[in-house]
C-alpha cells in the first residue's frame, strides 16, 4: 500500500508595506514585519516590557530607583542596565513610600 502524497502550497510574496515605499534611500519593510528589541527604550516601551503601568515607571526614574538617563525631556532606559538592576534589586515586597497604611490603635 503506498502512502498518500502530500502537497504542498506556495504562496506569493508578502506585500510590502506602504511603509516600504521609498525613494531608495531605506530598505524596504514587509508587512510581517519582525519584532526588534532595541538596547535603548522609553518609558511606554520599557513599561511593557516589565510588565507595568508607564506611570510607575516614570515614578521610579524620578526617585533614582531605576537606572536611566534623560535626553533632552524624554527618559532613556538602557535595557542591559534595567536587566542588571533587576538581578540586584530585591525579591521581598515592599509597601510604596509615601502611603502607607496607618496603624490600628490597640483597643
Amino acid at each position: 500500500m503506498e502512502s498518500p502524497a502530500i502537497t504542498a502550497t506556495v504562496s506569493p510574496a508578502q506585500p510590502l508595506s506602504p511603509a516600504s515605499h521609498n525613494d531608495g534611500t531605506r530598505a524596504p519593510v514587509r508587512a510581517d514585519h519582525v519584532h526588534i528589541e532595541h538596547d535603548c527604550m522609553n518609558a511606554l516601551e520599557l513599561a511593557s516590557w516589565l510588565r507595568v503601568d508607564r506611570k510607575t515607571v516614570y515614578e521610579y526614574a524620578a526617585r533614582n530607583v531605576i537606572p536611566c538617563r534623560r535626553l533632552g525631556r524624554r527618559l532613556v532606559f538602557h535595557r542591559p542596565a534595567v536587566a542588571e538592576w533587576l538581578g540586584r534589586s530585591s525579591t521581598v515586597d515592599t509597601p510604596p513610600q509615601g502611603r502607607q497604611r496607618p496603624a490600628l490603635a490597640a483597643r
